[in-house]
């Protein structure tokens, strides 16, 4: 497949499900906020980037994530979040339901929520200048093509002597302007963001 779309094999059941309210109302605050500052948006080419993700309340492996090529629009109704419901990382393979497929990064937030189940939230954003920032200032790094199984399998050797909670970004050095956030909620991965955001503007 070519970039800006899905490279994993995906069992796609289209309905109009819609993401429970209680999920929604933060996911879209936040994601709103990201979208004004051009964090998450659409390049020259018309390809949407960034992309942001929360875990179910309940004790399982499904999350909510922004629906694939969605990067054009400011907000994002309920039925514009899919639900990822089981993934195989030895297959490459994801499982979903919703209006529309999930990102092409929803592998990668599975393997970011299988580093450590505290992990409720992942926030994908895209900045040059933050890109360029952290890479200078020698943070963690991934180097792989986004989406792909090099990709997650990168992210689960970032961390074996680390505490992913207390290292909870990397760069994308091999998707140009990506990083990666996350946290035990979306307000401390946003919080982690806006830290990388404030130590760039103050360097």
């Amino acid at each position: 497949m070519t970039d800006g779309v899905i490279k994993y094999t995906i069992d796609h059941t289209t309905f109009d499900a819609r993401i429970p309210y209680d999920l929604y109302s933060d996911l879209e605050k936040v994601r709103t906020r990201l979208h004004h500052l051009g964090l998450i948006g659409v390049d020259s080419e018309g390809i949407g980037y960034g992309n942001i993700s929360v875990k179910e309340a309940i004790a399982t492996d499904a999350f909510y994530v922004t629906a694939t090529q969605t990067g054009h629009l400011s907000q994002l109704g309920t039925s514009l979040y899919t639900k990822v419901t089981g993934h195989d990382f030895d297959t490459f393979t994801l499982r979903s339901k919703g209006k529309q497929r999930p990102s092409s990064e929803a592998l990668s937030h599975a393997m970011i929520y299988e580093l450590d189940p505290a992990i409720k939230a992942v926030i994908h954003i895209h900045s040059h200048a933050l890109w360029e920032f952290a890479k200078q200032r020698g943070d963690l790094f991934t180097s792989a093509a986004y989406g792909t199984r090099a990709m997650t399998e990168e992210i689960a050797v970032l961390y074996p002597e680390r505490d992913p909670l207390n290292s909870p970004m990397f760069v994308m050095r091999g998707h140009e302007d990506g990083i990666m956030f996350f946290g035990e909620t979306l307000q401390k991965a946003e919080k982690r963001l806006l830290g990388l955001l404030k130590a760039y503007l103050t360097r």
